[in-house]
């Protein structure tokens, strides 16, 4: 008994929105490694998740568990709590 494969198609948005977004976050991730001696642990905390949270939702869109606009929506809302602790002194930048 063989594993039975899923098989979809990925509609063109979605395509778009991994491509963009898995560049994106692997840039992301290599900056963070790069610096990572240099930043604070709760910066550094806070930026790893934020790594993982852009896979989780990259996968989300490949399975089609969540739709392209909704995925951006979800960043927005992550990097508007983002500055919104940056701004308060919650996090500091280098």
């Amino acid at each position: 008994a063989g594993l039975l494969g899923v098989e979809y198609e990925l509609h063109r948005a979605a395509q778009e929105f991994v491509i963009v977004h898995f560049v994106a976050v692997l840039c992301g991730a290599t900056a963070l490694l790069w610096y990572a001696d240099q930043l604070p642990f709760a910066t550094l905390a806070v930026a790893a998740l934020a790594v993982l949270g852009v896979l989780w939702l990259v996968g989300a869109v490949m399975q089609g568990r969540l739709a392209p606009a909704r995925a951006v929506a979800a960043e927005c809302v992550g990097a508007l709590l983002l500055y919104a602790s940056l701004a308060a002194g919650l996090l500091q930048v280098g």
